[in-house]
């Protein structure tokens, strides 16, 4: 799984080339031979060329690697009987336009995972997808990519945040995506034609555990006061997207912090992979709904945790815009959702990145 040469750690890594450049006469990729060879096998150097990081935590002596370009399929060849505990997060969903936040990607975490010599793993670490482009027209943000592990030819699928709900021509509101969380549902003019949040669709399986949330419900319709126009947060792997703020809930007063619904908190995943990784060690969180007169506020990303607190959370979800302003993107290699934007053409977050985590266990032969 790793060789250790030249004082650096490399990565068994075969498909695609990864050109180098400017090339010097130390460098070992050339054009010719862009992966180096080491003996006869080739590998791609986990520090230099960016693909992963290493980090060593504290004293325990275990070894993790994060896996985050999404450019890559890595292929990991493992060279000794190993304990892992491994993360797969999916990459988060766009915001929706005038519309909702994405929602988070799927959390899909393997606590304890026996490896054997020669066991293969493919690695593709899914990117986030883009935040709808055009306002008022009904077409949602972009779900995000897919990750994956596949170990020995059984693949795990941590699925992409679905895209955040844009609301129609007829200014009625779209229902978030369905995803790994779903997206926000988008705002609606019309009373009785709310729009729903996303389904969540995440992936199980036996011994592994899934992480993902429903996107929140946009605002029913304009009357009551401003802010008049207000969408759902995108679901979190943590927890449920909050549906659009119309009326005081608990802490969120309506004429001073109503509006757009936060985004689901992500999962806090701390205790396995400290704090240096994801959004300070949460992932998959949603992007937070958008609102229309700057009165109230705007959806928080990754911060609804079934109390409407006013209280910022993590997860990697952007924030949503105001009518006039952008819907922030999702944090890379977290898989957190984008934020829903506002009232013109290409304002709403794009879904971030989403990432693979493998903890080596100290357990030295």
């Amino acid at each position: 799984y790793t060789s250790y040469f030249n004082g650096k750690t490399w990565i068994y890594h075969t498909v695609p080339a990864f050109p180098w450049s400017p090339f010097t006469d130390g460098d070992l990729a050339k054009p010719g031979n862009d992966i180096p060879l080491i003996g006869n096998t080739q590998y791609v150097d986990c520090i230099y060329s960016d693909l992963n990081n290493k980090i060593l935590s504290g004293s325990s002596g275990d070894i993790y690697y994060e896996f985050k370009n999404t450019d890559f399929i890595y292929d990991v060849k493992v060279n000794r009987n190993i304990e892992t505990s491994i993360l797969v997060v999916g990459g988060g969903g766009g915001g929706g336009a005038f519309g909702g936040g994405g929602g988070g990607g799927t959390v899909l975490f393997s606590e304890s995972k026996e490896l054997a010599m020669n066991d293969s793993c493919i690695i593709k670490v899914g990117n986030g997808g883009n935040g709808a482009t055009v306002y008022n027209n009904g077409v949602n943000g972009k779900n995000g990519i897919d990750s994956s592990i596949t170990i020995n030819s059984i693949s795990y699928v941590a699925k992409g945040g679905g895209g955040g709900g844009t609301r129609n021509p007829q200014n009625i509101g779209v229902n978030g995506n369905k995803g790994g969380s779903g997206g926000g549902g988008s705002h609606s003019d019309v009373s009785g034609q709310q729009a729903m949040g996303g389904v969540s669709e995440k992936e199980s399986y036996d011994d592994w555990k899934s992480y993902g949330n429903n996107g929140g419900k946009g605002r029913n319709g304009d009357g009551g006061g401003q802010p008049s126009h207000a969408s759902g947060g995108g679901g979190g792997a943590g927890f449920r997207g909050e549906d659009a703020i119309q009326t005081t809930q608990q802490y969120r007063n309506f004429t001073s912090n109503g509006g757009g619904g936060d985004g689901g908190v992500g999962k806090n995943l701390i205790s396995y992979f400290g704090s240096n990784v994801g959004e300070n060690g949460f992932f998959g969180g949603g992007g937070g709904g958008s609102t229309y007169h700057e009165n109230g506020r705007v959806g928080w990303g990754s911060s609804y945790t079934g109390i409407s607190d006013n209280k910022r959370q993590y997860g990697g979800g952007g924030d949503g815009g105001y009518w006039n302003g952008h819907g922030k993107p999702g944090m890379e290699a977290t898989g957190g959702g984008g934020g829903g934007g506002g009232t013109k053409n290409d304002r709403s977050g794009r879904g971030g990145s989403g990432v693979v985590i493998l903890r080596i266990k100290n357990t030295p032969s």
